[in-house]
């Protein structure tokens, strides 16, 4: 066998060898777990707070801090979509969008009585 059969060779093995740790990298959810600064752009001006995030597996469990309290939120995450919710004064917010690294950013339904856009940046 030639030195350069031998390299192809070699060359093949150590990228097929790549391609399970590709495939399982993708099908990991996006990780949103720690600390976020969140806007949300509603018609009365900007709300901002704190959003912390706990990831296990695919669910997401965290919370949301302002000016105004604590609100616990929880959901799920994915490599495309995130979604979580939490009540408060008898209004369930539901957050969907797109998750990412460092920004991320989507829509809030205010159960129901309108929406907004919201986004979210790590600090």
């Amino acid at each position: 066998m030639t030195l350069k059969k031998c390299l192809g060779i070699l060359l093949t093995m150590a990228a097929l060898a790549c391609v399970p740790s590709i495939l399982i990298a993708q099908d990991k959810p996006a990780d949103v777990s720690g600390a976020w600064k969140l806007t949300i752009e509603t018609p009365m001006g900007s709300f901002v707070a704190d959003l912390n995030f706990k990831l296990e597996g695919e669910k997401i469990t965290g919370e949301l801090v302002s000016e105004r309290g604590t609100l616990s939120v929880a959901g799920t995450v994915d490599k495309e979509t995130i979604k979580f919710t939490g009540e408060t004064q008898g209004f369930l917010l539901t957050f969907t969008g797109k998750p990412g690294p460092l920004a991320m950013l989507g829509t809030v339904d205010f159960g129901g009585n309108g929406g907004a856009n919201w986004s979210a940046i790590r600090p």
